[in-house]
């Protein structure tokens, strides 16, 4: 390639990042603003009802096939190179294949979780969260679909403007509710499904020639599930240690402890979205990586830049009294200590997470899924210990020494794959 060649792809690869970071950022910004609100005007004990529902969300909509998303993308650009004419198929294909899991999938976690609240909880107060969060989980995972297809089509700038759509329609509606003086736990519920199957709605308008207009293959969506389950396990196996303290101090602290923690990790996730828009913009980067010598170049090259912005943010951690404070009022005090604790386990992810990407490159994503499982094994039985006796705190712990875990592995791990007598294949 030529030298304007190499300088117009890298202002394209620098412009498209722009649009991914800045939809990801608006999105996190907006996200952040909603939970404030709520946060202030419900109180922690309706705030964690609230925030075990976007748990119940979240993990539905992993559980009903978003995790299979990072092998649409890839086999959509495979598809592309070979035949353009059949590439909607890719797409198409994995639409029906995502409709028929996660369909009966959201009816089965629905009789579950009447089976748990029957049983175990045995509280009229976490019926409508959970059974509105499985509904919810389904068009979560519908909307990542529709932006998953935006990705692999590399139309940016649409995926850029649609990421903070769900989040639009919600802070509107919250405020028309705080206007109305008519905003209380259940209409934000209500509220949140309609947004999520709303907005995807508007995306299938958009992509409706891609998703609709081709036969469907199910040697694809065979092909899909194949190299797809490794980063679909991953995905759960992260999520459920990042969340799994919400229900967990639900059950033995109550609600009110519950929302101490989800405001403290309401305000970090602003940091893991960073994380997150950086692995959305190197995914292709990385996927293109021909050898494991370039493979290796690559982590020399980023390590330096993700370490270099984990210490430019941990001073946060000195912060954090008059942050919460500021943030939540002095009801939300308890929440210092676990704000601070957590930090340091999303600056340690912020350094070491991103690389785990060169696992995809050389066409071994179980490496990622091996570390994700270990991180999830350390929070079940450091927070067995923890979680009952320490409340909040223990629970920020346990999410500490699990994410410790999992960035020692992934170092290690890159390590093994990526010396010279490695017996890895090359990147394929």
């Amino acid at each position: 390639m030529s030298v304007a060649g190499t300088q117009s792809s890298r202002r394209r690869l620098f412009g498209h990042s722009a649009q991914v970071y800045t939809g990801k950022m608006t999105r996190a910004a907006l996200s952040f603003g909603i939970s404030w609100v709520l946060a202030r005007w419900l109180g922690p004990r309706d705030f964690g009802l609230y925030y075990l529902f976007i748990t119940t969300v979240i993990f539905g909509q992993t559980i009903m096939g978003e995790g299979f998303d990072p092998g649409v993308v890839r086999e959509y650009a495979r598809a592309a190179r070979r035949l353009p004419s059949q590439a909607n198929r890719v797409i198409s294909s994995a639409l029906a294949m995502r409709l028929a899991f996660g369909i009966p999938m959201m009816l089965l976690c629905w009789v579950i979780a009447d089976v748990v609240d029957e049983r175990l909880l045995q509280s009229p107060d976490y019926v409508l969260p959970v059974r509105l969060g499985l509904v919810g989980a389904l068009g979560a995972t519908l909307w990542c679909f529709t932006l998953a297809v935006l990705q692999a089509k590399e139309r940016f700038r649409a995926y850029a403007l649609m990421t903070p759509a769900v989040n639009v329609l919600l802070g509107s509606a919250v405020l028309l509710l705080i206007a109305s003086q008519r905003l209380v736990l259940a209409s934000v519920l209500y509220l949140n499904v309609i947004c999520l199957f709303l907005a995807t709605g508007v995306g299938w308008w958009m992509l409706r020639r891609a998703l609709f207009h081709n036969a469907v293959d199910w040697s694809i969506a065979r092909e899909l599930v194949r190299f797809g389950k490794w980063p679909a396990f991953a995905n759960l196996f992260f999520l459920l240690q990042l969340y799994l303290a919400v229900p967990t101090l639900t059950y033995f602290a109550g609600a009110s402890t519950a929302g101490i923690y989800s405001a403290a990790l309401t305000l970090l996730l602003v940091v893991d979205q960073l994380t997150t828009a950086i692995l959305t913009v190197q995914l292709p980067e990385v996927s293109k990586l021909p050898d494991l010598q370039a493979c290796r170049a690559h982590v020399r090259r980023l390590l330096p830049v993700y370490s270099t912005a984990a210490l430019v943010l941990s001073p946060a951690i000195l912060f954090a009294r008059p942050l919460i404070l500021f943030v939540y009022g002095p009801e939300y005090a308890a929440g210092v200590p676990v704000f601070q604790i957590l930090l340091a386990g999303f600056l340690v992810s912020l350094a070491i997470h991103p690389l785990h990407l060169v696992f995809y490159a050389v066409n071994r994503p179980y490496l990622y899924t091996v570390t994700a499982a270990a991180s999830l094994l350390t929070w079940v039985a450091v927070g067995a210990v923890l979680i009952p006796a320490g409340g909040a705190v223990g629970a920020a712990w346990t999410t500490l020494a699990s994410r410790l875990i999992q960035s020692a592995l992934i170092a290690a791990l890159l390590w093994w794959a990526l010396r010279p007598e490695s017996p890895l294949s090359e990147p394929s």
